[in-house]
Formats: C-alpha cells, structure tokens, sequence
C-alpha cells in the first residue's frame, strides 16, 4: 500500500464547520442556546494505488471465548442453581460493542491501474537540483509569516526545488513504498517524503495566516513551474505535487487542473487534488476566475460524474460535488436547456446505491446552482423531493442506530455522522449557505414553485430537530427520542408517498429521475451495528 501525507482536507465543509451548525440549530429553534453539535469524524486522506477508509471490522473476541467455553463444556450438561436463577430473570440487554458503537465507515479499498502502472522506481530518474543553503527553509518560512520582510526569489526557488528533488529521490520514494527490512522506522529517508511535502505547504498556510500576499503571488509562481514536471513522475511525487498545488488556491494552476481532470491516463489521487484545487481557488477571496473560466471548470468536473464513470472512487464524487458547489454553475450558456451540470448533480442524488454523504452533497451543490429562466422548465421540486427521501433514508438509519427497547446507542459515531448530513448540506440545499447571495432552493430563481418547495423542506426540519435532540439527549431520555426521531421519519415519509412528482425530469430532454419515487424514503432501515454509513449501497 502506498502511503500519501496530505493536509487531511474534510470530506465536506460540513465535517467541520461548527459554525454553520449552530446557525442552523438557531434557524430551526431546535435545541436550547449554548448546546453544540458533536463534530463527524474528519477526512480520510487520499491514498494512491489503494485507499483506505474508515475504521475496520473488528472481532467479537469476548463472544468467541463464551462459545467455545461452551463447546468445551457441552451442551448437555445439567445447569447448576446458579444458572438456573439467572434463567428466571429476565435477560439484561448486553452492553454495545464499542467496536461497533465508535465505526462510521468500512475498510474500503480502491484499485486504479493507471495507479498501478507507475509504482516502478526504476522506470523514472530522480530530478535533481541546485543544491541548497543550510537555513533555506527556514529563510522561506520566516518569509512566509512576515509581509514587511523582503522576498527573495533566489532562495525561494532554492527550496522548492530542493523539496523537488527529495521528492523524486528513488531511494526515498522506495523507503516510502517498500522500505528494506533493515532499515529503522525513524530514518530519514523514510521521512523524506513527509518532510518535502511539509516544508513545501507549511509557507502557504503561514503566508495566508498572514495576509502575505506579496509573497503568495512569487510562491505559488514558483511552486507551478517547478511542480508540474513532477505530474508525470512516479506515482508518490505526482500525488504529492498536486496536493501542493491543489492547497495552493493559485487562479493561475487552473488550466493545469483541468488538463490533469481531463487526462485519461492520470491517476485518480491526482485528479481528487486537482478538483480540491479548484474548490480552493473559489474558496481563496484573494482569486479571481472569468465567468468563462468558472464554466469551463464546472463542466470538465461534472464530465467525472458521467454515467461513464459512475463507477469512480466515491472520495472523487464528493471532491467534485464540492467544487460544482464553489462554481455555482449549473448549465453552459451555449446549450442552456441541457443544465448539463446539474443534471450530473441530480443523477447523483437520485441514486439509492450512491454513497450517503455524497448524495447529500450533491443536494446542497444543486441547491447553489444559479439556474436562471435561460433554462427552460427547470424542475427545483424535484430536486426537493429527491432531498427529501434522501434525508428520510437518514432518518431511518439514525433511528437504527439506537435500540428499539431502551435505546442504548448501538453505533453513537454513525448517528452523529448522519446528522450532520442533515444539518449541513441536505439543510444547505434549501436555505444556502451564509453571505452566498441567491443560495439555496429557497433563496434561487425558483419563484413560481418557492411554496411548494418550502413544503418540502418544513416536512425535513422536524426530522433534523429530533435527531439533533436524540444524539444530545441523555441517558434516560433517549428511548422517547429515539421514539419522536422515529415518529417524525414516519410523517416525512408519508407525506413523500403523498406527494410523488409526476414530472420526474429535471430538464425536459433528459433520462428522467425517480423511477421509484417513494419507495427509497419508505426503505426499511437496518440494524445499527449490522451496517456502518458509508457503506456498499450507500448505507
């Protein structure tokens, strides 16, 4: 397995933006003033020729021990008094397995044979450099924090291209992948990878701390000419150089994104980064794109989400649900009744396999879409609908979370994951995100049918005001919550079976969506600690 350092970017904005939560919860009126909503587990980080994510299976070691203690024992053999009392009583509920009670998501692991193919250390030259100055690093990072202080370009460019060549030494590379048996864990050149990629992203963030533009601008110059050699190195320096890049936030590496999305032999890893690079130049209040630029990115992103490639790694759908979000672009005005991008978003959300976190993303990433009437017959409800099943399939799976009889918490990490689902992004694509003018169903163009999406989106509140209240309730309550979460899951559901479109095309000339509308929301849920979010089928 090849291991890549990132800067552990979140899955969402909503993983870690405490804020918004509590803006919502005030929206809603739906806790007490001073109660905080429990952070979801942070990002996976992206790895190369295989991922991980998650937490994974783990053995029921203590229940394995009783069985075989059992079979030793015999079955057959007369119960003493002892069990005999205990048999009278009724039996306690065991506690949770907190293996099961603290797991999200599953092990999964991701094969690209484009990945694959540049794993050959001996296949790629090591890209070497000036060498540098004792204290050139350290020169660039006191640089970095400090916008009265004179940039050197000299030394600058020293450094990164020092960073270059310890990225694309063959002995690190292969310390990294492979290290010989011999060789200690705290050596150097195992860490040289880790090192290079710290040094090279450690002046961005001290520079933008700082409100360093001066020095932004020659970095991030420097950083693209000297970087993209590396986009066609072997696998470790190419994913390490665009995650550079893609933290970066420069409006001037976007044609360089867009060439790598669209390569088909790049690897998935540096395409996630190239994405994630787009959404931080949107993010970065200090660039600018051209309306054309903006376009032009919206649509090489959605192209990822095609039928085609529907198939891809899930990390990706989300990087680039996150960045159709950023752009805001939702058609191409040469072929406006088309909505290509947002008919990617929509065949997302409308899908029950697609993962969970990634189908709400593309509800919020629909819900700041700037759709105007240059769309013809643009259908918002539906959108609404689909965000509606879409949050009573949550529902259920928070309600599953909790025991039915006393409603001991079976997977406590899961509920809590799952809510935020609710109160970021599916809340999102309704109300839009603050300071974001026209953002959200609500907030957007759709004046004619704002009502009827309004209906909607009151039938979801109660649904995240109990859920909320159930992963903040204490121990004695929570079976009554458990109770009104599971109530309120009902009365959405209901009102879905109630009220199926009968239009299912978002725009008129495309494949149509909900082909079983209804029957998603009204799904049973599954047990708690059967399954985890995030898994096969979007569980």
């Amino acid at each position: 397995m090849v291991k890549v350092f990132s800067p552990g970017q979140p899955h969402g904005r909503w993983a870690t933006c405490l804020s918004v939560c509590l803006a919502l919860v005030l929206t809603f009126a739906l806790l007490a003033p001073g109660r905080v909503l429990a952070q979801p587990p942070s990002s996976t980080k992206p790895a190369a020729a295989k991922q991980d994510i998650g937490a994974g299976k783990a053995t029921a070691k203590a229940k394995g021990e009783a069985d075989a203690a059992k079979d030793e024992g015999g079955a057959d053999e007369p119960q003493t008094k002892v069990e005999k009392k205990a048999d009278d009583q009724p039996p306690a509920e065991p506690p949770p397995d907190p293996s099961q009670t603290q797991k999200v998501s599953p092990v999964e692991i991701f094969k690209d044979p484009n990945a694959e193919a540049l794993l050959d250390v001996k296949k790629y030259n090591p890209i070497r450099s000036v060498r540098m100055m004792p204290g050139d690093v350290e020169a660039v990072k006191v640089t970095a924090g400090n916008p009265n202080a004179a940039v050197d370009t000299t030394v600058i460019r020293r450094m990164v291209d020092g960073m270059v060549a310890q990225l694309t030494n063959t002995k690190n590379i292969q310390a990294l992948i492979d290290p010989p048996p011999n060789m200690p864990a705290g050596s150097p050149t195992m860490r040289a990878i880790e090192e290079a990629t710290r040094n090279l992203l450690e002046p961005i963030y001290m520079a933008r701390a700082a409100q360093n533009t001066r020095f932004l601008t020659e970095y991030n110059r420097i950083l693209l000419r000297s970087l993209q050699p590396l986009l066609k190195h072997h696998l470790v320096p190419r994913v390490q150089a665009m995650i550079v890049l893609g933290q970066s936030g420069n409006p001037e590496a976007l044609k360089l994104f867009l060439d790598e999305i669209r390569n088909p032999r790049q690897t998935l890893w540096v395409k996630l980064w190239a994405i994630r690079g787009i959404t931080n130049i949107k993010q970065n209040p200090s660039a600018r794109l051209s309306a054309a630029q903006e376009i032009e990115a919206a649509r090489v992103v959605a192209a990822q989400l095609d039928e085609k490639t529907k198939d891809m790694p899930w990390p990706l759908q989300l990087r680039a649900l996150e960045a159709l979000s950023s752009l805001r672009q939702g058609y191409i005005p040469a072929a406006p009744k088309n909505a290509e991008m947002a008919v990617a978003a929509m065949r997302i959300l409308a899908d029950p396999k697609a993962r969970t976190e990634v189908r709400a993303e593309a509800a919020r990433a629909l819900g700041m879409m700037q759709i105007t009437t240059a769309v013809p017959d643009y259908n918002s409800p539906l959108v609404a609908y689909a965000a509606a099943q879409l949050a009573a399939w949550v529902g259920d799976q928070i309600v599953a979370s909790y025991s039915a009889d006393k409603g001991t918490p079976l997977n406590a990490t899961k509920a809590e994951y799952l809510t935020a689902l609710l109160v970021g992004p599916v809340y999102q694509a309704f109300e839009g995100q603050a300071g974001v003018r026209e953002s959200g169903l609500l907030h957007g163009n759709a004046t004619t049918v704002r009502s009827d999406i309004q209906k909607v989106a009151d039938q979801i509140k109660p649904v995240a005001k109990a859920a909320l209240e159930l992963i903040r309730a204490p121990k004695g309550q929570l079976k009554a919550r458990r109770a009104d979460l599971a109530a309120r899951v009902e009365a959405l559901k209901d009102f879905l079976a109630k009220n199926v479109p009968t239009n299912r095309h978002l725009v008129p000339d495309d494949d149509g969506f909900l082909e079983d509308a209804g029957s998603q929301a009204g799904a049973p849920a599954e047990p708690g600690a059967a399954k985890v979010a995030g898994a096969t089928g979007g569980k």
